[in-house]
């Protein structure tokens, strides 16, 4: 604006937390207030007025004022069962692996009971349950092309937690690669897709899902983006790979020679 205009530029000073206390402060010293703070305050535990959560997984926003009702207001999730059993505790993996179409509530189910409750959820454009012998194992789901207009984004995957294999999680990301997958996701876009990509956040130089073991899987970009990352972990890691290089059948051969030895 310097360049443009001849203007009486304001003075801001910054934002510190002594600032931000005696906000707080100049609030509460009013008649009548209210207050919203994404983190609970326990000197101001009698004027809770409610707790506001306005996305599933989202921060929770403590509300304090100086009187008036106390609510609880938070987002209901329609969520649907899948008609397949989850692969049991002790179960071995089967020798047939098979991709299931997911509707917005059944994949929001499976979702929320295993996948880690810091991600935020978002809407596919496809979702699979991956099932073995007719037994679910885990999920998965693809966004849109981001950049790339051949390359979709795999917004999700993960394997149902509880099992005795400790690599499941990398058949999930295979399974997601195969020509199977790569038929559905251009059914649903009308267009050739040949790959994938996508973002983990890890306090690791690299994944351990993504980092070794499925074929033609790289690390295309390393970042420590701080507070801009998912605010966790110190790592963001941007891992890619082909798409329809393999079938559901190999994919499953390939995982019990390379990972299905690695026993909890």
């Amino acid at each position: 604006m310097d360049s443009a205009f001849a203007w009486p530029e304001p003075e801001f000073g910054e934002l510190d937390e002594t600032g931000k206390e005696r906000i707080i402060e100049q609030v509460q010293d009013r008649p009548n207030w209210v207050l919203g703070l994404h983190i609970e305050r326990p000197e101001l535990r009698d004027q809770l007025a409610g707790v506001v959560q306005t996305a599933n997984r989202g921060l929770p926003i403590y509300v304090y004022a100086a009187d008036g009702p106390r609510r609880i207001v938070r987002p209901r999730q329609p969520i649907e069962t899948i008609p397949v059993p989850k692969i049991g505790k002790d179960d071995e993996l089967g020798d047939r692996m098979s991709l299931h179409i997911l509707t917005g509530g059944q994949f929001a189910a499976v979702r929320s009971q295993f996948m880690s409750k810091t991600i935020l959820p978002g809407s596919p454009l496809l979702a699979c349950g991956v099932a073995v012998d007719g037994k679910l194992i885990g999920a998965f789901a693809y966004l849109p092309p981001k950049f790339d207009p051949n390359c979709a984004y795999l917004m999700s995957d993960f394997p149902v937690s509880w099992t005795r294999y400790r690599r499941l999680a990398k058949l999930i990301v295979m399974a997601a690669s195969t020509k199977e997958a790569q038929l559905l996701i251009q059914r649903s876009l009308s267009k050739r897709i040949t790959s994938w990509s996508t973002t983990a956040f890890t306090d690791r130089p690299n994944s351990a899902k993504y980092g070794r073991g499925i074929p033609g899987v790289k690390l295309q970009k390393r970042s420590e983006p701080g507070d801009a990352g998912d605010g966790i972990h110190r790592y963001q890691l941007q891992y890619g790979g082909p798409l329809g290089t393999y079938d559901l059948a190999d994919a499953l051969d390939l995982w019990k020679t390379k990972h299905g030895k690695d026993m909890r």
